[in-house]
């Protein structure tokens, strides 16, 4: 079943005095290395009631922007030209009439997708973010505001919507990703064992560096993914871990092969277990598992947007518990998804979650030049990079010079 694709719209400048800003902005979709051209835009002076201008301070570029520049997403924009990025943190410099949500000096964050957030400033409507709590903002870093949108707010909901207890076994895929690591962090501090699937790296010092690594953030064991398989090593990891007064979980943020072992584990010891689940919050191998509709145990779907499933995939019919959760995450990832960003500023207050892996932290100059350099910078790591869309599991992050 082929998926719809949601449109957002971009706002026009108004027809009043302008202030030029920098941005990354695309006229079409395309490979960003193309079609991503540094541009010098407008910002509506005086700024319009209910809105505010917001100074960005950092941005970072996920597989998700990359997408949406492809058109390859499910959330695309309806018209052009558009500002890239959708994710970041903000200042107010600024407010328009009419609004009693955020101050001058707060930083703020996105409540939804198409802000553009590539640009050095901005005029937002302050129904689209929210700030970070006066309480919280001296315990949270630049980088973790910058990236609580997107991954933070899939790991709580992942851990919050299945009902994952204090005892329970988590057996998860692609754990040194924002997701996977947020996972882990927030498993550990709530008395949930967590076995990270992992691939084999190019040497030994890079193998051991990415377990001892996991192993910092939280995790119980760490294992490749040819362990995986009736008799091999995974299986007998979980033997020794799991509890039958407790549950066990597969989490899959690859699909394919990884994704297809992870549910078939799952699938062997659910009858050893009180409560099992499995739950697909992405597909970065480009395939999806597959069951059969009959099968024991039903796939989960988590995201956010409104899209509860992976962008190449559709919900499993017929399943009420299934379609239950999904519809709770739908409210939380709409209606609420305020609250869910104030859980997880509470989350890296607390220290429950740390700090972002960041790749590298490339500067966005109110310049053209530089604006381009960095662009190329990120571009061309990009296109250098292995994987479908291009991704480490580390993000790239533009921090903006003002």
């Amino acid at each position: 079943m082929k998926r719809a694709t949601r449109l957002f719209t971009v706002s026009s400048a108004m027809n009043v005095q302008l202030r030029r800003v920098q941005s990354l902005v695309y006229e079409a979709f395309g490979e960003p290395g193309k079609v991503l051209m540094p541009k010098e835009t407008s910002l509506p002076s005086p700024i319009p009631s209910g809105h505010v201008q917001v100074r960005l301070l950092a941005s970072p570029v996920n597989p998700s922007d990359i997408k949406q520049v492809e058109g390859a997403w499910h959330i695309l924009p309806k018209s052009f030209p558009c500002v890239a990025g959708n994710e970041g943190v903000g200042e107010v410099e600024s407010v328009g009439d009419n609004v009693t949500t955020v101050s001058k000096g707060d930083w703020i964050v996105p409540l939804r997708v198409g802000l553009g957030t590539w640009r050095t400033q901005a005029v937002l409507n302050v129904q689209d973010i929210t700030s970070i709590p006066s309480k919280y903002r001296n315990k949270i870093s630049l980088m973790q505001a910058a990236t609580a949108y997107v991954s933070p707010v899939t790991s709580l909901q992942i851990m919050d919507l299945y009902g994952i207890q204090s005892g329970d076994l988590i057996v998860i895929n692609a754990p040194n990703g924002a997701v996977g690591l947020g996972i882990i962090q927030i498993a550990a501090s709530r008395g949930i064992k967590t076995i990270c699937i992992v691939r084999q790296r190019a040497n030994e010092q890079a193998q051991e560096e990415l377990v001892n690594a996991l192993r910092l953030q939280g995790a119980i064991a760490v294992t490749l993914d040819t362990s995986l398989g009736l008799d091999r090593d995974a299986d007998k990891l979980i033997t020794a871990l799991i509890d039958s007064k407790n549950g066990i979980y597969g989490i899959d943020g690859v699909g394919g092969r990884s994704g297809q072992e992870i549910y078939n584990t799952i699938t062997r010891f659910k009858p050893s277990c009180q409560r099992s689940g499995f739950i697909s919050y992405g597909m970065m191998s480009g395939t999806p598992v597959k069951v059969a509709k009959d099968a024991p145990l039903k796939i989960q779907r988590q995201g956010i947007f409104k899209k509860l499933s992976n962008s190449f995939e559709c919900k499993p019919d017929g399943i009420a518990a299934v379609l239950e959760a999904d519809e709770q995450a739908t409210r939380a990832a709409t209606v609420d998804y305020a609250k869910w960003m104030e859980k997880v500023f509470e989350l890296y207050a607390t220290k429950v979650l740390g700090e972002p892996w960041t790749e590298k932290v490339v500067a966005f100059e109110e310049t053209g030049m530089g604006l381009t350099r960095a662009a190329k910078d990120v571009l061309g790591w990009r296109a250098s990079s292995p994987g479908r869309a291009g991704m480490t599991n580390r993000k790239y992050v533009f921090v903006f010079k003002h």
